[in-house]
């Protein structure tokens, strides 16, 4: 019954700023928000699934056999911060060329409000994660409790937002994610005693390795700004985020780079 609830409580989560939009802003407003939230969910999905699915069973064979699954839970949040800021970050820099490339200049509207739904993908990155560790450990009703609180902040926020337009909703759904965050955080670490500063450490370097390649996206972006047709500025945009984000992750966070490295083929001497 908790996970039932659990799943509904996240549909209503999803669905409030699109019913709120349909009320107040019509099915333009819809539209544009629409496209940008299945665009974060696609990338959400395609960079923390894999992650999460692999994780889950992991979570829970480690309480079964050590009783204790937070070691390994810390290990996941932060590849999780890893990719999931990395990717949002770069998505929100590049967000309005791309969107415009690919759609064409009549979705400006969803290209203007990308930056802010990837503040919601950079909160799910982490919350997905939290989701399957609650789950696999079975302790999952103060979670529930704090996702119900996301959803009373986000009806209240959204609520307001609605009669303004589409960019203080989005505003609105950006500001319930960063509110409501530390709640489900708090709800999670709780369980295996987990100090929120060691949580807290094991985001500082995924962020600062998003942060530096979004300045060197942007740099880049201005650099060439008018001087390459937005095809070119969108791939090379891409080439020098990827280029950057391999320079900060070999600088910053060696110890990622050799458990990479571990899993890939060796050959036989």
């Amino acid at each position: 019954p908790n996970v039932v609830v659990l799943r509904t409580t996240s549909l209503v989560i999803t669905q409030t700023p699109t019913v709120v939009l349909g009320l107040f802003a019509g099915p333009a407003a819809v539209g544009l928000y629409a496209f940008g939230f299945r665009l974060i969910e696609l990338l959400t999905t395609l960079v923390v699934f894999p992650l999460r699915t692999v994780a889950q069973p992991t979570f829970a064979e480690l309480r079964r056999q050590t009783g204790r699954a937070a070691d390994f839970f810390l290990d996941v949040t932060q590849m999780a911060a890893l990719l999931g800021f990395t990717a949002f970050a770069g998505l929100a820099v590049i967000s309005e060329p791309a969107v415009i490339l690919v759609m064409g200049a009549e979705w400006s509207g969803a290209a203007a409000i990308m930056p802010y739904l990837c503040i919601l993908g950079a909160s799910n990155a982490l919350v997905w994660i939290q989701e399957s560790y609650v789950l696999a450990i079975d302790k999952l009703p103060k979670f529930l409790v704090a996702a119900a609180i996301e959803l009373g902040i986000g009806l209240v926020l959204v609520g307001f937002a609605g009669p303004h337009g589409l960019a203080f909703v989005v505003f609105a759904v950006a500001a319930r994610a960063v509110i409501a965050t530390p709640i489900r955080t708090l709800a999670c670490v709780s369980h295996e005693n987990i100090p929120l500063l060691q949580y807290a450490s094991k985001l500082l370097r995924p962020l600062g390795i998003a942060s530096g390649m979004s300045v060197a996206v942007l740099t880049w972006s201005f650099a060439v700004e008018g001087k390459l047709s937005a095809l070119y500025l969108v791939t090379t945009s891409i080439l020098v985020g990827c280029l950057i984000f391999l320079v900060l992750l070999v600088l910053a966070m060696p110890d990622t780079v050799s458990r990479l490295r571990a899993f890939l083929p060796r050959k036989n001497v």
